[in-house]
Protein backbone atom coordinates (compact mmCIF):
# COMPACT_ATOMS: atom_id res chain seq x y z
CA UNK A 1 0.00 0.00 0.00
CA UNK A 2 1.37 3.39 -0.94
CA UNK A 3 0.90 6.33 1.47
CA UNK A 4 -0.37 9.92 0.27
CA UNK A 5 -0.40 12.94 2.50
CA UNK A 6 -4.20 14.53 2.91
CA UNK A 7 -6.72 15.36 5.93
CA UNK A 8 -10.46 15.52 6.10
CA UNK A 9 -12.00 13.69 3.59
CA UNK A 10 -15.17 14.32 0.94
CA UNK A 11 -14.53 11.37 -1.31
CA UNK A 12 -16.31 11.90 -5.02
CA UNK A 13 -16.85 9.53 -7.64
CA UNK A 14 -16.39 11.11 -11.32
CA UNK A 15 -16.03 10.12 -15.10
CA UNK A 16 -18.89 8.04 -17.10
CA UNK A 17 -21.92 7.24 -15.44
CA UNK A 18 -22.73 3.96 -14.48
CA UNK A 19 -23.08 1.26 -11.11
CA UNK A 20 -19.89 2.39 -9.34
CA UNK A 21 -18.02 0.96 -6.11
CA UNK A 22 -17.95 3.52 -3.48
CA UNK A 23 -14.79 4.85 -1.04
CA UNK A 24 -14.39 3.53 1.76
CA UNK A 25 -12.53 5.64 4.41
CA UNK A 26 -11.24 4.03 7.36
CA UNK A 27 -8.91 4.86 10.31
CA UNK A 28 -4.93 4.36 9.48
CA UNK A 29 -2.27 4.23 11.31
CA UNK A 30 -0.12 7.14 12.76
CA UNK A 31 -2.78 9.56 11.77
CA UNK A 32 -3.45 8.68 8.39
CA UNK A 33 -6.94 7.33 6.49
CA UNK A 34 -7.32 4.55 4.56
CA UNK A 35 -8.93 5.41 1.26
CA UNK A 36 -9.96 1.77 -0.29
CA UNK A 37 -12.11 0.96 -3.29
CA UNK A 38 -12.85 -1.86 -5.42
CA UNK A 39 -11.76 -1.14 -9.39
CA UNK A 40 -13.86 -2.36 -12.29
CA UNK A 41 -12.47 -4.43 -15.33
CA UNK A 42 -10.88 -2.46 -17.79
CA UNK A 43 -11.25 0.80 -15.81
CA UNK A 44 -8.25 3.09 -15.01
CA UNK A 45 -8.18 4.88 -12.40
CA UNK A 46 -6.72 8.74 -11.09
CA UNK A 47 -7.03 10.76 -7.81
CA UNK A 48 -7.74 13.61 -7.84
CA UNK A 49 -8.05 16.43 -4.90
CA UNK A 50 -9.22 19.60 -4.01
CA UNK A 51 -9.19 22.11 -0.98
CA UNK A 52 -11.97 24.41 -2.20
CA UNK A 53 -13.90 22.10 -4.84
CA UNK A 54 -12.81 24.65 -7.48
CA UNK A 55 -9.82 24.01 -8.26
CA UNK A 56 -8.61 19.89 -8.80
CA UNK A 57 -5.18 18.32 -8.90
CA UNK A 58 -3.80 14.93 -9.46
CA UNK A 59 -2.34 13.09 -6.73
CA UNK A 60 0.50 10.57 -8.38
CA UNK A 61 -1.85 8.00 -8.80
CA UNK A 62 -2.77 5.80 -11.37
CA UNK A 63 -4.37 2.53 -10.91
CA UNK A 64 -5.81 0.08 -13.68
CA UNK A 65 -8.49 -2.74 -14.04
CA UNK A 66 -10.73 -4.20 -11.21
CA UNK A 67 -9.48 -5.62 -7.56
CA UNK A 68 -8.96 -4.01 -4.43
CA UNK A 69 -7.36 -0.77 -4.38
CA UNK A 70 -5.77 0.93 -0.96
CA UNK A 71 -4.01 4.11 -0.66
CA UNK A 72 -2.68 5.83 3.26
CA UNK A 73 -3.70 9.47 3.26
CA UNK A 74 -1.73 12.29 5.08
CA UNK A 75 -2.20 15.95 5.27
CA UNK A 76 -1.23 18.90 6.86
CA UNK A 77 -4.36 20.81 5.54
CA UNK A 78 -7.29 21.65 7.39
CA UNK A 79 -9.61 20.12 5.05
CA UNK A 80 -8.98 18.21 2.00
CA UNK A 81 -11.49 16.65 -0.99
CA UNK A 82 -10.71 13.40 -2.86
CA UNK A 83 -12.51 12.07 -6.18
CA UNK A 84 -11.80 9.54 -8.84
CA UNK A 85 -11.66 10.48 -12.58
CA UNK A 86 -11.13 7.55 -14.58
CA UNK A 87 -11.42 6.07 -18.45
CA UNK A 88 -12.69 2.67 -19.82
CA UNK A 89 -9.93 3.39 -22.35
CA UNK A 90 -7.82 0.05 -22.53
CA UNK A 91 -4.12 1.15 -21.83
CA UNK A 92 -1.96 -1.36 -24.17
CA UNK A 93 0.10 -4.27 -22.65
CA UNK A 94 -2.28 -3.08 -18.87
CA UNK A 95 0.46 -0.50 -18.71
CA UNK A 96 -1.52 2.54 -17.49
CA UNK A 97 0.97 4.39 -16.11
CA UNK A 98 2.97 4.40 -19.62
CA UNK A 99 -0.23 5.12 -21.73
CA UNK A 100 -1.01 8.72 -22.89
CA UNK A 101 -5.09 8.48 -22.95
CA UNK A 102 -5.26 12.06 -24.03
CA UNK A 103 -2.97 11.75 -26.93
CA UNK A 104 -0.79 14.51 -26.03
CA UNK A 105 2.42 12.84 -25.94
CA UNK A 106 2.90 12.79 -21.88
CA UNK A 107 2.46 9.29 -20.52
CA UNK A 108 -0.04 9.51 -17.84
CA UNK A 109 2.29 9.13 -14.56
CA UNK A 110 3.91 11.97 -15.71
CA UNK A 111 0.84 14.17 -16.27
CA UNK A 112 -0.46 13.20 -12.49
CA UNK A 113 3.12 12.92 -10.84
CA UNK A 114 5.41 15.58 -12.93
CA UNK A 115 3.59 18.15 -14.89
CA UNK A 116 0.78 18.22 -12.53
CA UNK A 117 -2.11 17.95 -15.62
CA UNK A 118 -4.96 15.88 -16.37
CA UNK A 119 -3.87 12.84 -17.84
CA UNK A 120 -7.50 12.87 -19.62
CA UNK A 121 -7.51 16.02 -21.25
CA UNK A 122 -5.12 16.88 -23.98
CA UNK A 123 -5.25 20.41 -23.68
CA UNK A 124 -5.19 20.43 -19.65
CA UNK A 125 -6.01 24.76 -19.17
CA UNK A 126 -7.74 24.79 -22.42
CA UNK A 127 -5.41 27.18 -24.34
CA UNK A 128 -4.41 26.66 -28.16
CA UNK A 129 -1.59 23.90 -27.33
CA UNK A 130 -1.75 20.41 -26.03
CA UNK A 131 -0.21 19.48 -23.00
CA UNK A 132 2.88 17.76 -24.79
CA UNK A 133 3.70 20.92 -26.87
CA UNK A 134 3.67 23.01 -23.86
CA UNK A 135 6.10 20.83 -22.04
CA UNK A 136 8.40 20.02 -25.00
CA UNK A 137 9.30 24.00 -24.31
CA UNK A 138 10.88 24.84 -20.89
CA UNK A 139 10.23 28.54 -21.42
CA UNK A 140 6.38 27.92 -20.76
CA UNK A 141 6.79 25.26 -18.81
CA UNK A 142 5.28 25.95 -15.05
CA UNK A 143 4.71 22.27 -12.92
CA UNK A 144 1.58 22.68 -10.73
CA UNK A 145 2.37 22.15 -7.23
CA UNK A 146 1.48 18.83 -5.54
CA UNK A 147 2.44 19.66 -2.41
CA UNK A 148 -0.92 18.74 -0.72
CA UNK A 149 -0.31 14.96 -1.69
CA UNK A 150 3.23 14.53 -0.60
CA UNK A 151 3.73 10.48 -1.03
CA UNK A 152 4.97 8.98 2.69
CA UNK A 153 7.88 6.64 2.14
Amino acid sequence: MRVIQVSLLLVVLAGSTGAEQPIVLTPGTNDTVNADWVGAEGRTYFVQCSMDLSVWLHAPIVEYSMGNKSYGLKSTSPRLFLRLSYTDTPPIAGNAEAMDFDGDGIPSLFEVAIFGTDPLRFDSDGGTSSDGEKYSNPTTTSVASLEVFTPLQ
